[in-house]
């Protein structure tokens, strides 16, 4: 399950889309394999620090303009990309009409160069730890498949002992991590 990506952009809306997220964990979980499903998609998010979008652009805005901007800044080709790599710090960054920053780094896959990120500590982004993102998304999962409240602990250290193999948490603080994840996440339900 994963959006239509237009080549050659390369992007893990796992990792790094919040209304994709949001609303792929919703589909999955009206799926009779769903939870299966979901845990394979865990395992792309991988292990550390992301950046995730919530802003107003839709996918195929961003990209849309990415394009234009890429295009005009000779970077579109893979040689021209190349190119302007090597002579920056591996990366581009570009603002978009949202006032949202994205990094554009070279795409190990065929067909997709341009492998974007959204910049850290961006406008309409946030910061976040791996495992943080996981356990809001298995709660996500449960809450739209049984209706189990986001930030319910004891369900939520459930989620991690048993799926992600996590330590369970003592408290779950609003100001912070998945707490503060949840509560941004209730808002959008």
């Amino acid at each position: 399950m994963l959006p239509p990506i237009p080549e050659p952009f390369l992007l893990n809306v796992w990792k790094h889309w919040e209304p994709w997220q949001l609303s792929a964990t919703r589909a999955l979980a009206e799926q009779e394999n769903g939870l299966a499903s979901l845990l394979q998609h865990l395992k792309t998010i991988g292990g550390s620090l992301m950046d995730v979008y919530h802003g107003p652009l839709s996918f195929q805005e961003c990209t849309a303009e990415l394009s234009h901007v890429l295009q005009s800044d000779a970077c579109w080709e893979p040689d021209e990309l190349k190119l302007r790599l090597q002579t920056s710090k591996g990366y581009l960054e570009y603002s978009l009409s949202d006032a949202a920053v994205w990094v554009v780094r070279w795409g190990e896959i065929q067909g997709r160069h341009l492998h974007l990120h959204p910049g850290r500590y961006s406008r309409h982004t946030y910061r976040v730890k791996a495992h943080t993102l996981k356990t809001a998304l298995l709660a996500l999962y449960f809450h739209y498949q049984e209706g189990v409240p986001l930030q319910h602990l004891d369900q939520l250290n459930q989620l991690r002992t048993r799926y992600l193999d996590l330590s369970p948490m003592r408290k779950l603080y609003q100001e912070k991590g998945l707490g503060m994840l949840l509560q941004h996440w209730e808002g959008k339900l």
